[in-house]
């Protein structure tokens, strides 16, 4: 939706650049914050920082989607910024707007959920925490050449509550040797809404695996009430 509002499709370069010079101009720094965080692995905390690194990388970005819908640099130093994987988080919160998981993750079930309601203003959002058992993944994605079953969501709201814009979902990483996206450990899902009473439910239907086995096809549901 940032991208759209921008007229500056994710997987143009331009994006980026756009985003930085909103910062620079002082425009909308909240939105330029989500595009840039969204789009690299890069957690820069002002604007000079960015415009250096876009200025010493742009001829060698490169946007991937198997690697996580996300600019990189055709570098193959992990150490390069904007290529560390390990800096991901790309849906930043606050822990005290997201409820404990209720259920608790095992071998036998590796998936638990638990959600809140985030109030800021008039803006409300709903909030999902995906909890996967130490060792097991979900597949985000799934390549063309992999017999994985890819993850989907489904979100129905009921009532005077409204869904608005899409489900915000976590990015997840490449999966060693594949060009399929896996999830693990913990994952934020985020859904904008309106409206004061109603039900919310989240369906998520997976195959979680570990190293050696994949778990059969499931499906888990949450049900939140406003």
């Amino acid at each position: 939706e940032d991208a759209k509002s921008i007229g500056i499709a994710n997987n143009d370069k331009r994006i980026l650049d756009k985003a930085i010079s909103m910062w620079e101009k002082g425009k909308d720094i909240e939105k330029a914050k989500r595009i840039l965080y969204r789009y690299t692995l890069l957690r820069y905390d002002n604007a000079k920082q960015w415009r250096e690194w876009y200025n010493k990388y742009q001829s060698k970005l490169f946007f991937t989607e198997s690697g996580g819908w996300l600019w990189l640099v055709n570098d193959l130093d992990p150490k390069t910024p904007g290529n560390d994987y390990s800096v991901l988080k790309f849906y930043e919160f606050n822990e005290s707007n997201i409820a404990p998981i209720q259920e608790k993750a095992t071998k036998e079930e590796p998936v638990a959920l638990s959600s809140a309601v985030s109030t800021v203003g008039k803006d409300k959002e709903l909030i999902i925490r995906m909890k996967i058992y130490p060792g097991y993944h979900i597949y985000a994605k799934v390549s063309d050449q992999d017999p994985y079953i890819q993850t989907t969501y489904d979100l129905k709201a009921e009532g005077d509550v409204k869904l608005v814009g899409e489900l915000q979902k976590p990015v997840g990483r490449p999966m060693a040797g594949s060009k399929s996206i896996i999830l693990e450990g913990e994952q934020i899902f985020r859904q904008k809404i309106e409206g004061k009473s109603g039900k919310i439910t989240f369906i998520v239907n997976y195959q979680a695996c570990d190293s050696h086995v994949c778990l059969m096809p499931k499906s888990k549901t949450i049900t939140i009430e406003l």
